[in-house]
Order: structure tokens, then C-alpha cells, then sequence
């Protein structure tokens, strides 16, 4: 005949590795959504990077020219 305290404790470890599993499977999911954002982030990042540079190819033909245009003088009081 089983104990009942042997019951409760197993019932107990029973409720406690249910709870570990679920949370193994939620901190995987997390860390698969974790990866797709840094690598979205890097892709954004590199877009970013070569905009940039497309931008500065461009300006650097013709921001002679242009160059005043982007620096406002300070204000009088300086």
C-alpha cells in the first residue's frame, strides 16, 4: 500500500516537471524570436550602412557645390 505523503510529493515533482517543460519550450521560443530579430536588425542595419554610403558617393560630387547650403551660421549672439 502507498503512502499518501509519497503521493503528494510525487504528484508534486509530476506538477513541478510539467511546469519546467513549459518553460523550457517558452525560453526556446523566446530565443528564436530573439535570433530572427538580430538578424533583422543587422539586415537593417547593413541597408543602413550602404544607403549611407550611396548618399556620401552622391554628396561627395557635388557637396562642394552644395556644402554652404547644409551649414546654417550661429546665431548673432555667438
Amino acid at each position: 500500500m502507498t503512502n499518501p505523503q509519497d503521493d503528494k510529493q510525487q504528484l508534486q515533482i509530476e506538477q513541478l516537471e510539467t511546469k519546467v517543460a513549459y518553460l523550457e519550450h517558452h525560453v526556446e521560443q523566446l530565443n528564436d524570436a530573439l535570433v530572427e530579430l538580430q538578424l533583422d536588425n543587422k539586415t537593417a542595419k547593413d541597408a543602413l550602412k550602404y544607403l549611407y554610403q550611396q548618399i556620401q558617393s552622391i554628396g561627395g560630387s557635388q557637396g562642394a557645390q552644395n556644402s554652404g547650403s547644409f551649414i546654417e551660421p550661429p546665431p548673432p549672439h555667438y
